[in-house]
């Protein structure tokens, strides 16, 4: 499927696109979690990004495009963007700050809480615009913000059913009375929402105004590509490069305490089980000279001021516990564990966000100690020493205030940050004023060899950052195969975005040796003759067959095309530097079922790796078909060919 909405846009904007004509459906911007380059902070972390790409496209489609009576987008006079965010108030407040801190567009939340809380209101909002009392007229909106979930992107591309009978959607409506107005989707975190996504981007693509929808997230793993090949696209444009990352801060600047021989999945016994242990012997390592070094259990029962930083397991009772109805814990969390060893803790999740203390004071709401500085006109100021209204302050800034608030007495007491859906993604912790001291995993967090990976990354993520504000030093307590994947897999994001790619596919975040299939054509019969003239390819015969086919590539005779994207550790293919192992041509329609030709494409389209037998690097296998072969959704012509290959590792 062609990952491109047929609109016709500038050249100077379609540089991401296969042609001045199509403008890809879908793109992706991706940056490794805590992301920022203080040289160029507006292209650094991924909602710095994505917010400047928004403001590209303000400024062409509508500024420009106004100021020379040339639209960019000939369909268009204006566009929304709809920005979709994790789940989570605490993400959607970060949005929010971020967009307000730009101060250069209109923004409104759409949700159950907000003044803009039905679709009649926002319908309103988006055709007619903002009213403003002090120039007695209407303002256009550029941004709408809203939690993803199914109600709210049912509310944009379904019809619902009405007392009075079937009302349409939002996009239908608007596609209706204004068709003058285009929509772009941002879907923040697009891969922890993929099943979602799964079912409502092929009816977003059905919508005229809907543009673009464009992902956003540190972490392209498997359920992003589960998505994408859903939907049957293969490559995804990127938006931006990125900036230098010598001062970004990773777990190699960190000290590991490995907990091998510990063996407790449950994150609220391992974590009592650490306390209750110091001192013991938790993992040995052997070096290549034979020299062993002995992980110990630190003792954290010593009170010192420090910061905790201990993910539960998704279930809430495992963050504050759960209850009787007397108030005695009956399935104790991290939070109770941490108050009975005489630390407060910091619970982020479900209904309650805010401070438990150990000393037995109540706790206290993040969102009443708002309010309260709010009510009383106390000043906020931030990280650069300006003052800002309490009201338009994050949730995790107001987190860190309070900590280093003297009067609610928490900090120089050790706190245990903990949650897991509201601290895992998105939320940014570390400042100068309030720095992680450890990080607690365990097994729970991510089984060896699986390919959900997404969670467990974006956890160990919220130690990363910019030098500036992570120290180094943070002390990891976890099982050594999950550090070590983190790790490789954090390096060689890094890597292939800063090799600056215009796109991104399956095999450029699992890599393999295995490379993904070659497509070639031939484009005339004598060509195949001569190929099948050779029978079975014996050592004597090899020298000859490769030379046919260097000349077929050097003649035009045969192209190919190549989706694999070459890196420092392989070596790029040609006929120079691999050789024939076997090959195959079909030419019997009764043998087609043992062919593979549909599974070869279906891999080439989706940019899957796949090696089909291929006994050794450096060698290939080729396989022809003189017969076209399809079913429901593919199809492939009669005289093309495959080349399945594993990588020649580079010297």
């Amino acid at each position: 499927m062609s990952n491109s909405r047929n609109i016709i846009v500038d050249d100077d904007y379609s540089s991401d696109s296969s042609s001045a004509n199509d403008l890809p459906f879908m793109r992706l911007c991706c940056r490794p979690p805590q992301f920022y380059c203080a040289a160029a902070p507006r292209t650094a972390g991924k909602t710095s990004t994505t917010i400047t790409e928004m403001e590209r496209m303000l400024n062409y489609f509508l500024q420009e495009a106004g100021a020379t009576n040339s639209s960019l987008i000939t369909q268009f006079k204006r566009i929304v963007h709809l920005i979709f965010v994790n789940n989570s108030l605490i993400e959607s407040d970060q949005w929010a700050g971020r967009l307000v801190e730009r101060g250069n567009q209109k923004m409104r939340i759409f949700s159950s809480k907000s003044d803009i809380n039905n679709v009649d209101s926002l319908y309103g909002l988006m055709a007619e615009g903002q009213y403003d009392n002090m120039t007695e007229s209407y303002t256009s909106i550029d941004y709408v913000l809203q939690c993803t979930h199914s109600v709210r992107l049912s509310d944009y591309c379904e019809d619902k059913q009405t007392a009075s009978g079937p009302k349409p959607s939002i996009l239908k409506r608007m596609s209706h009375w204004r068709p003058d107005v285009g929509f772009v989707i941002w879907a923040d975190e697009i891969d922890k929402m993929s099943e979602l996504w799964k079912s409502y981007v092929p009816k977003l693509r059905t919508m005229g105004n809907v543009i673009q929808v464009n992902g956003i997230t540190a972490t392209p793993y498997a359920k992003y590509w589960d998505l994408v090949h859903s939907l049957g696209f293969g490559d995804i444009p990127l938006i931006g490069t990125l900036p230098d990352a010598s001062d970004y801060r990773t777990i190699s600047d960190h000290k590991r305490i490995y907990t091998n021989l510990v063996n407790i999945k449950s994150p609220v016994k391992n974590f009592e089980y650490l306390l209750n242990h110091p001192g013991e012997l938790c993992c040995t390592e052997t070096d290549a000279n034979g020299l062993v070094t002995e992980h110990r259990i630190p003792d954290l029962k010593i009170n010192t001021g420090a910061i905790y930083y201990v993910p539960g397991e998704v279930a809430v009772r495992t963050h504050a516990g759960l209850p009787f109805k007397d108030g005695t814990v009956k399935a104790p969390g991290i939070a109770d564990v941490a108050n009975r060893y005489g630390k407060n803790a910091l619970v982020i999740c479900g209904k309650f966000k805010g401070y438990m203390y150990t000393d037995g004071r109540p706790p206290i709401s993040i969102a009443d100690y708002k309010a309260k500085m709010i009510k009383t006109n106390v000043p906020y100021k931030d990280h650069n020493g300006n003052v800002v209204p309490f009201s338009q302050v994050a949730y995790m800034d107001i987190a860190r205030h309070m900590y280093n608030d003297p009067a609610l007495g928490l900090k120089g007491v050790d706190l245990v940050i903990t949650g897991f859906n509201c601290i895992t993604r998105g939320v940014t912790f570390n400042s100068p004023n309030f720095q992680f001291d450890y990080v607690i995993l365990s097994e729970y967090h991510y089984k060896e060899g699986s390919k959900q990976i997404e969670e467990i990354i974006q956890a160990v993520g919220r130690s990363h950052g910019n030098t500036s504000w992570v120290k180094p030093g943070i002390i990891f307590l976890s099982p050594k195969y999950i550090l070590d994947m983190v790790e490789e897999k954090i390096k060689e994001i890094i890597e292939f975005l800063r090799s600056a790619p215009t796109e991104i596919k399956y095999a450029d975040v699992f890599r393999e040796t295995k490379a993904i299939p070659i497509k070639g054509v031939i484009h005339n019969r004598e060509l195949i003759e001569r190929l099948r003239g050779f029978g079975n390819i014996t050592k004597k015969k090899r020298i000859g067959f490769m030379n046919l086919l260097r000349e077929a590539v050097a003649t035009g005779t045969m192209t190919l095309h190549d989706p694999n994207t070459h890196n420092s550790t392989h070596v790029k293919f040609s006929f120079d530097d691999y050789e024939i192992d076997t090959k195959r041509i079909l030419d019997d329609a009764e043998k087609a079922k043992s062919y593979r030709f549909l599974e070869f494409l279906d891999h080439h389209d989706k940019r899957i790796p796949y090696g089909q037998s291929v006994k050794n690097d450096g060698l290939f296998n080729i396989d022809i078909t003189l017969i076209e072969q399809k079913n429901a959704t593919q199809r492939v012509e009669a005289g093309t060919c495959f080349i399945s290959f594993v990588f020649k590792q580079a010297a």
